[in-house]
Protein backbone atom coordinates (compact mmCIF):
# COMPACT_ATOMS: atom_id res chain seq x y z
CA UNK A 1 0.00 0.00 0.00
CA UNK A 2 1.30 3.32 -1.08
CA UNK A 3 2.23 6.02 1.39
CA UNK A 4 -0.72 8.30 -0.06
CA UNK A 5 -3.12 5.80 0.01
CA UNK A 6 -2.39 5.38 3.80
CA UNK A 7 -2.60 9.21 4.30
CA UNK A 8 -5.62 9.08 2.44
CA UNK A 9 -7.47 6.54 4.55
CA UNK A 10 -6.15 8.07 7.65
CA UNK A 11 -7.70 11.52 6.75
CA UNK A 12 -11.30 9.52 6.13
CA UNK A 13 -10.87 7.65 8.96
CA UNK A 14 -10.19 11.03 11.20
CA UNK A 15 -13.24 12.78 9.37
CA UNK A 16 -15.68 10.18 10.02
CA UNK A 17 -14.85 9.97 13.93
CA UNK A 18 -15.00 13.75 13.89
CA UNK A 19 -18.12 13.12 12.19
CA UNK A 20 -19.79 10.83 14.30
CA UNK A 21 -18.84 12.72 17.30
CA UNK A 22 -20.44 15.74 16.38
CA UNK A 23 -23.56 13.77 15.46
CA UNK A 24 -23.45 12.24 18.73
CA UNK A 25 -22.48 15.47 20.99
CA UNK A 26 -26.02 17.01 19.26
CA UNK A 27 -28.28 14.04 19.43
CA UNK A 28 -26.92 13.05 22.90
CA UNK A 29 -30.22 13.81 25.48
CA UNK A 30 -28.94 14.30 28.98
CA UNK A 31 -31.73 11.61 31.05
CA UNK A 32 -30.92 13.23 34.33
CA UNK A 33 -34.45 15.77 35.19
CA UNK A 34 -33.20 19.36 35.47
CA UNK A 35 -33.18 20.29 38.84
CA UNK A 36 -30.65 21.66 41.23
CA UNK A 37 -29.47 18.08 42.46
CA UNK A 38 -30.51 15.00 40.53
CA UNK A 39 -30.08 11.52 41.77
CA UNK A 40 -30.19 7.94 39.89
CA UNK A 41 -32.63 5.59 42.29
CA UNK A 42 -30.80 2.21 42.27
CA UNK A 43 -32.79 -0.53 40.87
CA UNK A 44 -34.10 -3.56 42.05
CA UNK A 45 -36.85 -1.26 43.80
CA UNK A 46 -38.35 -3.15 47.03
CA UNK A 47 -41.72 -3.80 46.47
CA UNK A 48 -43.63 -2.36 50.00
CA UNK A 49 -47.06 -3.72 49.30
CA UNK A 50 -49.69 -2.82 47.06
CA UNK A 51 -48.38 -0.03 44.98
CA UNK A 52 -45.50 0.81 46.98
CA UNK A 53 -42.26 0.09 46.38
CA UNK A 54 -39.02 1.66 48.21
CA UNK A 55 -36.28 3.46 46.09
CA UNK A 56 -32.43 4.43 47.30
CA UNK A 57 -29.69 6.77 45.70
CA UNK A 58 -27.41 4.82 44.00
CA UNK A 59 -24.52 5.43 45.73
CA UNK A 60 -24.49 4.79 49.46
CA UNK A 61 -23.11 7.95 50.44
CA UNK A 62 -25.42 10.00 48.63
CA UNK A 63 -28.16 8.44 50.51
CA UNK A 64 -26.88 9.07 53.89
CA UNK A 65 -26.57 12.74 53.01
CA UNK A 66 -30.11 12.72 51.55
CA UNK A 67 -31.44 11.11 55.53
CA UNK A 68 -31.27 14.90 56.98
CA UNK A 69 -33.48 16.18 54.28
CA UNK A 70 -36.08 13.41 54.98
CA UNK A 71 -39.80 14.22 56.61
CA UNK A 72 -40.21 12.69 60.04
CA UNK A 73 -42.34 9.41 59.44
CA UNK A 74 -43.79 10.13 62.73
CA UNK A 75 -45.00 13.70 62.18
CA UNK A 76 -47.17 14.19 59.55
CA UNK A 77 -47.03 17.36 58.88
CA UNK A 78 -43.52 17.21 58.48
CA UNK A 79 -42.47 18.56 54.58
CA UNK A 80 -39.06 19.62 55.34
CA UNK A 81 -37.89 16.92 52.35
CA UNK A 82 -37.46 19.14 48.91
CA UNK A 83 -37.08 16.21 46.51
CA UNK A 84 -39.25 15.54 43.91
CA UNK A 85 -39.41 11.74 42.11
CA UNK A 86 -39.52 12.32 38.73
CA UNK A 87 -40.20 9.51 35.99
CA UNK A 88 -38.09 9.85 33.18
CA UNK A 89 -39.02 12.93 32.65
CA UNK A 90 -42.12 13.37 34.37
CA UNK A 91 -42.59 14.35 38.15
CA UNK A 92 -44.54 12.29 40.30
CA UNK A 93 -46.84 13.31 43.52
CA UNK A 94 -48.36 14.39 45.79
CA UNK A 95 -44.90 14.43 47.74
CA UNK A 96 -45.34 13.71 51.42
CA UNK A 97 -48.03 11.42 51.54
CA UNK A 98 -48.97 8.52 53.88
CA UNK A 99 -47.61 4.97 53.04
CA UNK A 100 -51.62 4.37 52.81
CA UNK A 101 -51.95 6.46 49.84
CA UNK A 102 -48.97 5.51 48.50
CA UNK A 103 -49.79 1.95 48.71
CA UNK A 104 -53.57 1.77 48.04
CA UNK A 105 -54.09 4.84 45.58
CA UNK A 106 -50.90 5.07 44.00
CA UNK A 107 -50.76 6.88 41.18
CA UNK A 108 -47.33 8.55 41.65
CA UNK A 109 -47.68 9.50 45.18
CA UNK A 110 -44.70 9.44 46.93
CA UNK A 111 -42.78 10.25 50.40
CA UNK A 112 -39.33 10.67 51.57
CA UNK A 113 -38.52 9.05 54.73
CA UNK A 114 -35.08 8.76 56.67
CA UNK A 115 -35.44 4.87 57.82
CA UNK A 116 -36.84 4.09 53.95
CA UNK A 117 -35.07 5.92 51.68
CA UNK A 118 -37.69 7.34 48.73
CA UNK A 119 -40.93 5.23 49.09
CA UNK A 120 -43.16 5.84 46.03
CA UNK A 121 -45.45 4.27 43.09
CA UNK A 122 -45.42 4.69 39.69
CA UNK A 123 -47.69 6.95 37.57
CA UNK A 124 -50.06 3.99 36.16
CA UNK A 125 -49.33 1.25 38.97
CA UNK A 126 -46.50 -0.64 36.40
CA UNK A 127 -43.75 -2.44 38.53
CA UNK A 128 -40.89 -0.11 38.08
CA UNK A 129 -38.31 -3.05 38.18
CA UNK A 130 -39.83 -3.83 34.62
CA UNK A 131 -41.33 -0.97 33.34
CA UNK A 132 -38.28 0.60 31.54
CA UNK A 133 -38.27 3.88 33.31
CA UNK A 134 -35.69 5.40 35.12
CA UNK A 135 -37.08 6.87 38.90
CA UNK A 136 -34.85 9.90 40.27
CA UNK A 137 -34.76 11.75 43.44
CA UNK A 138 -34.68 15.17 42.42
CA UNK A 139 -34.43 18.73 44.15
CA UNK A 140 -36.10 21.48 41.57
CA UNK A 141 -34.63 24.22 43.36
CA UNK A 142 -34.72 27.82 41.35
CA UNK A 143 -31.52 28.62 39.30
CA UNK A 144 -30.28 31.21 41.73
CA UNK A 145 -26.74 31.83 43.70
CA UNK A 146 -28.57 30.74 47.32
CA UNK A 147 -32.03 29.05 46.94
CA UNK A 148 -33.11 28.36 50.54
CA UNK A 149 -36.27 25.95 50.70
CA UNK A 150 -39.46 27.12 52.59
CA UNK A 151 -40.79 24.45 55.10
CA UNK A 152 -44.51 23.78 55.87
CA UNK A 153 -46.59 23.99 57.84
CA UNK A 154 -47.18 27.98 56.84
CA UNK A 155 -48.56 30.04 59.87
CA UNK A 156 -51.44 31.87 58.53
CA UNK A 157 -51.49 35.50 59.73
CA UNK A 158 -54.38 36.66 58.72
CA UNK A 159 -56.40 37.75 55.18
CA UNK A 160 -53.58 36.20 52.47
CA UNK A 161 -50.82 36.33 54.54
CA UNK A 162 -48.42 33.57 55.68
CA UNK A 163 -45.09 33.50 57.41
CA UNK A 164 -42.06 30.89 57.04
CA UNK A 165 -39.26 30.71 58.41
CA UNK A 166 -35.77 29.18 57.72
CA UNK A 167 -35.85 25.37 59.05
CA UNK A 168 -32.31 25.72 61.06
CA UNK A 169 -32.11 28.64 63.31
CA UNK A 170 -28.24 29.03 62.06
CA UNK A 171 -30.05 30.40 58.63
CA UNK A 172 -32.47 32.12 60.38
CA UNK A 173 -30.19 33.99 62.29
CA UNK A 174 -27.73 34.75 59.58
CA UNK A 175 -30.88 35.95 57.21
CA UNK A 176 -31.83 38.57 59.51
CA UNK A 177 -28.85 41.02 58.87
CA UNK A 178 -30.02 40.93 55.40
CA UNK A 179 -33.73 41.57 55.75
CA UNK A 180 -35.62 44.47 55.38
CA UNK A 181 -36.25 47.18 58.55
CA UNK A 182 -39.47 46.58 59.21
CA UNK A 183 -39.53 50.23 60.61
CA UNK A 184 -38.60 52.29 57.44
CA UNK A 185 -40.88 51.38 54.63
CA UNK A 186 -38.14 52.88 52.22
CA UNK A 187 -35.45 49.94 53.08
CA UNK A 188 -35.08 47.27 50.81
CA UNK A 189 -32.25 45.40 51.42
CA UNK A 190 -33.22 42.29 51.38
CA UNK A 191 -31.90 40.54 48.16
CA UNK A 192 -34.16 37.79 48.68
CA UNK A 193 -37.37 36.86 46.13
CA UNK A 194 -40.47 34.22 46.55
CA UNK A 195 -40.62 31.47 43.88
CA UNK A 196 -43.89 29.49 43.93
CA UNK A 197 -42.26 26.72 42.33
CA UNK A 198 -40.36 27.93 39.60
CA UNK A 199 -42.36 31.37 39.31
CA UNK A 200 -41.22 34.38 41.14
CA UNK A 201 -43.46 36.33 42.98
CA UNK A 202 -44.26 39.76 44.19
CA UNK A 203 -43.91 42.63 44.50
CA UNK A 204 -41.29 42.29 47.32
CA UNK A 205 -40.92 44.47 49.85
CA UNK A 206 -44.82 44.79 50.42
CA UNK A 207 -46.44 45.75 53.21
CA UNK A 208 -48.24 43.81 55.46
CA UNK A 209 -51.28 45.17 54.14
CA UNK A 210 -50.64 44.95 50.98
CA UNK A 211 -49.91 40.94 51.24
CA UNK A 212 -52.69 40.34 53.21
CA UNK A 213 -55.53 42.18 51.52
CA UNK A 214 -54.20 42.45 47.88
CA UNK A 215 -52.12 39.14 48.31
CA UNK A 216 -51.48 37.98 44.65
CA UNK A 217 -47.84 37.13 45.53
CA UNK A 218 -47.24 40.04 48.18
CA UNK A 219 -44.38 39.47 49.90
CA UNK A 220 -41.66 40.87 52.80
CA UNK A 221 -38.35 39.93 54.36
CA UNK A 222 -38.54 40.78 58.06
CA UNK A 223 -36.17 40.30 60.59
CA UNK A 224 -38.61 39.33 63.12
CA UNK A 225 -40.93 37.35 61.16
CA UNK A 226 -38.78 35.89 58.31
CA UNK A 227 -40.51 35.37 54.88
CA UNK A 228 -44.42 36.90 54.78
CA UNK A 229 -45.83 36.11 51.68
CA UNK A 230 -49.06 35.50 49.52
CA UNK A 231 -49.75 32.82 47.07
CA UNK A 232 -50.56 33.74 43.74
CA UNK A 233 -54.01 33.16 43.83
CA UNK A 234 -55.14 33.16 47.35
CA UNK A 235 -54.87 29.28 47.87
CA UNK A 236 -53.29 27.99 51.13
CA UNK A 237 -49.56 27.77 50.62
CA UNK A 238 -50.22 24.55 52.81
CA UNK A 239 -51.65 22.55 50.30
CA UNK A 240 -52.41 23.70 47.35
CA UNK A 241 -49.56 21.58 46.16
CA UNK A 242 -46.69 23.81 45.60
CA UNK A 243 -43.21 24.48 46.70
CA UNK A 244 -41.82 28.06 48.10
CA UNK A 245 -38.76 29.21 47.64
CA UNK A 246 -36.45 32.26 48.83
CA UNK A 247 -33.90 32.74 46.45
CA UNK A 248 -30.69 34.91 45.88
CA UNK A 249 -30.97 35.65 41.94
CA UNK A 250 -26.99 35.21 40.53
Amino acid sequence: MSKTTIIGAALVATALYFGIAVWADRSYIDPAPKGRLAFLLSRPFHPLGGAAFRGLAMIPGDQRRLEGFADDPANEADRRSPFVIYEDHEPLGPAHSTFVDISKIGRGHFAHWPSQGFVFSTSDGSDPNSNGRRYWAVDPAPKGRIAIFLIPPFEPLGGAAFRSLPQLSADATRLEGLADDPANEADRRSPFVIYEDHEPLGPAHSTFADISKIGRGHFAHWPSQGFVFSTSDGSDPNNNGRRYWAVIKD
